[in-house]
């Protein structure tokens, strides 16, 4: 019965497939190099750079940089995703960085921009120090931390507010501070104020109905209503017209993420795209792919989803996904890389790039427990070439080694899950075999010392040791 019903999907989103052929044929063909099919310049900001001049303290070109970007953006508003991608390098959520702005806002008290790229980081260490799960999953204390940050953020707005009142990114932390900490009133105002200085404008309108779903107690309808008032200025912006699809990508999304169901998710998503190309719906329908094992078809999507947007980590963090699927796991490690270049520790590349790792891992065991040692140990390699830092990687790596009696290498990998996790005992285990084969019975007693002052109460470590 399973097949029956997995080939009707498959055969469902075949047809639908070829309906919507030719709409996207006809909508790609308005793309050219330096423009997107409503007229806005491609996205091509360079996050790394833009980061590097901040990391190398050269806080002047900053401001004359994001001031060329202000000036594009009040000559021509479809500049401003330009001028919100240079202030959105700054949401990188380090612990390190904090002393770039800091030092930014000594240097240049009188200039708004530095204000306001460090509301930009404090708002990202906001979230981040909340973490990224359910409310009911989310302690007092990181809310308390992620509210503290909010509030320094929002003292920075307030000088920018009095420095340099008509910069949209202004209007677009304050709609989003506001939001996550429910204040609807001042969101409200933000939203109104924003669009009285730029009518036009997409980007604003696009977080405030992001902030106005039902699972920030919005709801669709109130989405819906939104971006029909917004069609007053489609015929002077065309993109406005991507916000009636904005309700069916987030439906496309709660169904996908909620109940797995991939038929319906890909409905959505298409039904979103049928009102206009957004990179997200794109991520989307290449997620609905993935679970129908249709990999190319998803690759297909992501592609498009990149071209719309080439700076969006989280597409290429999709994008990895689907290589790892097709086996492409060069080019998978390449966009995890691409996708930490332009948001570094973004939440959403580092689950994928988690997922990625565990994935190879799985499909290495499935290699070790057939004796297939040289395969497992490709496999194992590959997915510490993604992530480097993860423990189980070279744990399993250094078993595939032990089992062709390459010792040595062994040694080493195990050594190294250690040191990433020195809480591994199967590591410290099997570590104290390979010792034993050369008898340092010395260095194998230091090892579980060192593990039995970390973990007093695991008996299994007084064992071994004695």
């Amino acid at each position: 019965m399973k097949k029956h019903v997995r080939f009707l999907a498959i055969f469902f989103l075949f047809l639908a497939s070829l309906f919507t052929f030719a709409a996207d044929k006809n909508q790609n063909s308005h793309t050219d190099i330096k423009r997107d099919p409503f007229g806005y310049p491609v996205r091509t900001v360079s996050y790394p750079e833009i980061r590097h001049l901040l990391l190398t303290r050269q806080y002047q070109k900053l401001n004359v940089l994001l001031e060329r970007y202000q000036e594009e953006f009040e000559q021509d508003f479809r500049n401003e995703f330009d001028i919100f991608d240079t202030y959105n390098t700054f949401s990188a959520p380090v612990d390190d960085y904090q002393k770039y702005y800091d030092e930014w806002v000594q240097k240049y008290p009188d200039a708004y921009q530095p204000y306001l790229a460090r509301a930009f980081y404090l708002t990202a260490m906001g979230w981040e120090s909340r973490g990224y799960g359910w409310a009911k999953d989310t302690t007092e204390q990181q809310l308390k931390m992620m509210k503290k940050y909010l509030i320094r953020a929002s003292n920075d707005i307030d000088v920018v507010s009095q420095l340099k009142p008509k910069t949209i990114c202004l209007y677009y932390l304050l709609i989003k501070i506001n939001s996550t900490l429910s204040n609807h009133v001042a969101k409200d105002t933000a939203i109104r104020t924003g669009l009285e200085f730029f009518p036009y404008s997409f980007l604003l309108r696009e977080i405030y109905m992001h902030y106005s779903r039902p699972i920030w107690s919005g709801s669709y309808q109130q989405m819906d209503n939104f971006a029909e008032q917004a069609q007053t200025y489609v015929k002077i912006n065309p993109r406005l017209r991507l916000l009636k699809g904005a309700s069916f990508n987030e439906k496309g999304w709660r169904v996908l993420t909620g109940s797995d169901n991939f038929v319906i998710s890909y409905i959505f998503f298409r039904i979103a795209l049928w009102h206009g190309e957004h990179y997200d719906s794109y991520i989307g329908e290449s997620s609905c792919y993935s679970k129908m094992h249709l990999p190319k078809m998803a690759l297909r999507s992501i592609n498009r989803s990149i071209t719309l947007n080439p700076q969006s980590p989280r597409s290429y963090a999709r994008r990895a996904t689907v290589y790892y699927e097709l086996g492409k796991y060069e080019k998978a490690q390449q966009d995890i890389s691409q996708a930490y270049n332009i948001m570094p520790n973004y939440v959403t590349v580092r689950n994928a790039q988690l997922r990625i790792t565990r994935s190879l891992v799985k499909d290495g065991f499935d290699q070790y427990k057939e004796k297939n040692y040289e395969q497992a140990i490709a496999l194992y390699t590959w997915a510490i070439k993604i992530k480097p830092d993860y423990a189980e990687s070279y744990y399993w790596r250094g078993q595939a080694y032990a089992y062709q009696r390459n010792l040595e290498s062994a040694l080493k990998d195990y050594e190294q899950s250690i040191k990433l996790d020195p809480n591994h005992f199967e590591s410290y285990h099997s570590l104290d075999w390979v010792l034993c084969h050369s008898k340092q019975w010395d260095r194998i007693i230091d090892n579980w010392n060192r593990y039995i002052e970390l973990n007093p109460e695991d008996g299994r470590a007084y064992r071994e040791r004695g």
